[in-house]
């Protein structure tokens, strides 16, 4: 990333592989995906459309350039962070990952969760 060899060519290219290796073969009814449907779907597809690629691109790509890249803790962070923040309210944690990387991951459009401290929840109560 800092020398400036991810194009977007390259970004793509990662972007399909992604997809490919993300689709369900049948759907949850049963009915088989085929070859086809996947290879029109991937061509069409964009990762700042589908939201846990969104933010799993926001995040990984930030790492790279101002951490140059992840340790293992902060990538198990990561998993739990890129699958919450569409889809929950609020995430509770101390974890100084959190605060880190959510600026990056609202910028794109994608997160509803509130980031909140354990201090703030249990002042609720």
């Amino acid at each position: 990333m800092k020398l400036g060899k991810v194009t977007d060519e390259i970004r793509n290219r990662v972007t399909e592989i992604l997809l490919n290796v993300s689709l369900p073969n049948t759907t949850p009814a049963g009915l088989e995906i085929g070859r086809e449907i996947k290879r029109n779907y991937v061509a069409q597809a964009t990762a700042t459309t589908i939201s846990s690629l969104a933010i799993e691109t926001a995040i990984s790509e930030h790492e790279w350039v101002s951490q140059g890249g992840a340790d293992r803790n902060t990538l198990i962070d990561k998993f739990h962070l890129i699958s919450a923040l569409p889809y929950v309210e609020e995430i509770i944690s101390n974890d100084k990952f959190f605060p880190e990387i959510y600026p990056v991951a609202v910028k794109t459009g994608h997160v509803r969760a509130a980031l909140i401290g354990n201090d703030q929840f249990l002042n609720r109560f």
